[in-house]
């Protein structure tokens, strides 16, 4: 079996009730899920074993105007990480049509409109909130410096990407960002025609499995040789394997890291009802 990297920035699944007719054509898949919920790796493991063309979520290498910003915001941190965010929204403003907006964003049904809610299929991926929290305080991509108490970074308001992430204009706490995003992919769930929230732990427990079952409830044919991605597919993460994913998410290492004082906080805001619901457990 062969391993490709590649680089690109018990068993649950949820999803519609009603069956799929695989289809043997290449078909639009749009995948949306939070920072740190392993986007680039399912993106990556869709283009390499399904037969469905894997629709952009972040800004295109070549785009002109990013990729000053992002110099500028290099010899001017703050007004220049504000232009660089400007030009990241006014590149999914110019091509919602083409990607259906950025892969963090709150999925917006209306904006995506009927045509695609009845052919694009759509794969949403959520991670256990408590870890989830934890890699955004590890990485805290689009929200500003990495606090230096993970108990001050779950009380504080986070920047909200107000016209591509969709989910208001009031800075919100992680724990906040958390419920809504998953209440999102509900609702984008119930309206599609086509839609599957899976857990990044899924795939982690069996990326075949999951993959297959990812691209029956979908109605996307699958690759006859399935191709693992097998390693980290962000620069970062080269030296991390899967396995290394496996041990500490499914072993729960990450558990070692929550402090009382920070369970009392996520505690008091989470939602606990959609955390039963994905089969997470309230700690």
């Amino acid at each position: 079996m062969q391993a490709i990297q590649i680089r690109r920035g018990n068993f649950s699944v949820f999803m519609r009730s009603s069956q799929s007719v695989i289809s043997t054509k290449e078909i639009a898949l749009k995948i949306y899920g939070e920072r740190n919920t392993g986007t680039n790796y399912l993106a990556a493991l869709a283009e390499l074993n399904l037969c469905a063309k894997v629709l952009p979520g972040r800004v295109a290498d070549n785009d002109m105007l990013t990729q000053v910003t992002r110099r500028l915001s290099r010899y001017l941190p703050h007004l220049g990480r504000k232009w660089h965010e400007a030009a990241r929204d006014r590149f999914f403003e110019a091509t919602f049509s083409d990607n259906l907006g950025w892969k963090h964003m709150n999925p917006n049904p209306a904006r995506i409109g009927q045509e695609a809610l009845a052919s694009v299929r759509f794969l949403m991926v959520i991670k256990n909130p408590y870890a989830w929290l934890l890699s955004l305080h590890q990485r805290p991509y689009h929200v500003g410096v990495r606090d230096g108490s993970f108990e001050h970074f779950l009380t504080r308001r986070l920047p909200v990407m107000e016209q591509r992430e969709n989910i208001g204009s009031d800075a919100l706490t992680a724990i906040e960002v958390w419920n809504r995003k998953v209440q999102g992919y509900i609702q984008l769930q119930d309206v599609a025609s086509h839609a599957v929230i899976m857990r990044y732990e899924d795939f982690l427990v069996d990326e075949i499995t999951a993959l297959h079952t990812v691209a029956t409830k979908l109605g996307i044919a699958i690759r006859d040789r399935h191709i693992p991605v097998s390693e980290g597919v962000k620069q970062a993460d080269t030296k991390i394997s899967h396995s290394d994913y496996a041990s500490y998410y499914l072993k729960e290492r990450w558990r070692e890291r929550l402090s009382p004082e920070a369970l009392g906080i996520i505690n008091s805001s989470l939602d606990q009802e959609a955390v039963k619901q994905f089969s997470y457990q309230v700690i």
